[in-house]
């Protein structure tokens, strides 16, 4: 584990009100997951807003076991997110996977408790298949292409599971297709944060599901 003290430009940023968490880049709303209705599972509404086609090329470089090079890009690229304390390390144990079909379409996921949650933040059917098959080519001839994940924890370790893709939502898929356990390096930031304000915008999109409106919305809001 590599601790950071970062002070960034919110290019990258989760905001979590209590209820809702959501992943901003460069300002604009990309994934939504919204705490499910049932208290006895680990549940929530998840809605893939927009597909994530940012480009991070600095991230294609870096090594899996994080040379002092790759050290050097990560602390780089950390800049991009919020300013914080921060620690980078390689993530495993029992995983889910959190993925929709299409974007802006509201599912109910479970999940063990156990179990961090990954969230994928492209829909499946925007994913770009050559890009997949390239990737799989490359993990076929034994290279180890890097999942980037980022995860904000609030006071009382709340969200300390939850981890949203920043880049490789493709190489995931590939590694998944060739049931080869994925590469993942998370980038944590511990700070502890208070709860954010609620985003009005969200409120709108989450309350224009019918499921949610029912449910979630209506006891939470």
């Amino acid at each position: 584990m590599y601790q950071f003290e970062v002070i960034g430009n919110k290019k990258i940023e989760i905001n979590y009100d209590g209820t809702t968490i959501c992943l901003f880049l460069d300002n604009e709303l990309y994934t939504i997951l919204v705490n499910g209705p049932h208290q006895v599972a680990e549940n929530f509404f998840y809605i893939n807003y927009k597909s994530n086609k940012k480009k991070f090329n600095d991230l294609e470089e870096i090594k899996f076991k994080l040379d002092e090079l790759s050290l050097l890009k990560i602390k780089s690229f950390l800049g991009n997110f919020e300013s914080g304390k921060y620690y980078v390390c390689q993530l495993n144990g029992k995983l889910d996977f959190i993925e929709n079909k299409e974007n802006n379409i509201s599912d109910l996921y479970f999940s063990n408790e156990s179990n961090r949650i990954i969230i994928y933040t492209n829909s499946s059917n925007s994913l770009n298949r050559e890009i997949i098959n390239n990737y799989k080519t490359k993990i076929i001839n034994g290279e180890s292409p890097i999942i980037f994940l980022y995860s904000k924890t609030y006071s009382g370790a709340e969200l300390e599971n939850i981890f949203f893709i920043i880049y490789g939502n493709e190489i995931l898929k590939a590694y998944q297709e060739l049931n080869i356990p994925p590469k993942f390096i998370s980038i944590v930031n511990y700070s502890e944060a208070d709860y954010e304000v609620s985003n009005q915008n969200v409120l709108k999109i989450i309350s224009s599901h019918k499921q949610i409106k029912e449910t979630s919305y209506k006891y939470f809001y």
